[in-house]
């Protein structure tokens, strides 16, 4: 037997013994909505009648008719709030076969391991994020991070662009060191000197010279060239190495 949802027109297929003889009060499962629902009319008995004349016809559609408008005004009338027991909305969750689904979110919660993942990603990605201000407070990061190839800049100036050439000035052989110096903040600031030392095969430094940059100030993004000259030690000489004074985290060159 199908019944329809008076309200929301949703269709259920149900037996019809679960109506019982009287009828009883159905829910239904989509919109909530309570009614009286009727049992299906019993079919009038057959009568067989000669062909030619039939005078019972006309009274037994007359039958039908009347005991589906008595079923259609049962269900447009509900029962007493007093005779609605549970027991009578436990209705037509059976098969559905129209009207609208309501469909429920279901919530996932992560799993411990796949929590904690997610965690130390989110501090990892903000420990990038801010890795020159904890570089500032923790100056021993500087080589964590320059070992996973984000190399921090405290300063915020950068030697670039270095070429060394041998020289002779005088008659001794020089080292002769230029390249530019980088601004890479949006505020002006000081060139500290720019400290030039010439290493041996061991990396001890055997010459050394502390030289004065080319302006005492440079502007936000701004660059100016540079040149430093360092005399050349005997033979011990086998690398040299370019940076900023005062700072060893500071950006530095150095080549063979």
């Amino acid at each position: 037997m199908r019944i329809v949802c008076p309200d929301c027109q949703s269709a259920y297929d149900i037996k019809a013994a679960m109506l019982g003889d009287k009828g009883r009060m159905v829910k239904c499962a989509d919109c909530s909505n309570k009614w009286f629902q009727a049992p299906a009319p019993e079919p009038a008995p057959a009568v067989e009648m000669p062909e030619e004349s039939d005078p019972w016809a006309e009274v037994a559609e007359e039958d039908a008719a009347n005991a589906a408008a008595m079923a259609s005004q049962a269900s447009e009338q509900p029962l007493p709030a007093d005779q609605v027991q549970d027991d009578m909305v436990a209705g037509p969750r059976l098969l559905k076969t129209g009207g609208k689904a309501q469909k429920k979110l279901r919530n996932f919660p992560l799993s411990p391991p796949l929590a904690v993942f997610a965690a130390l990603l989110a501090v990892m990605v903000l420990a990038v994020a801010l890795r020159t201000p904890l570089v500032r407070m923790q100056p021993n990061l500087a080589g964590l991070f320059a070992a996973i190839g984000l190399p921090v800049n405290t300063r915020g100036l950068a030697i670039e662009a270095v070429v060394p050439a041998l020289d002779t000035e005088h008659g001794r052989r020089t080292l002769l060191v230029s390249g530019t110096i980088r601004n890479l903040t949006r505020s002006d600031l000081d060139i500290p000197e720019m400290r030039l030392a010439i290493l041996d095969a061991s990396g001890k430094e055997v010459a050394v010279l502390a030289a004065a940059p080319p302006q005492p100030r440079l502007d936000a993004g701004a660059t100016i060239p540079f040149s430093t000259r360092l005399a050349m030690p005997a033979s011990a000489a086998q690398r040299f190495e370019l940076r900023f004074a005062r700072s060893a985290s500071a950006p530095q060159a150095s080549t063979p």
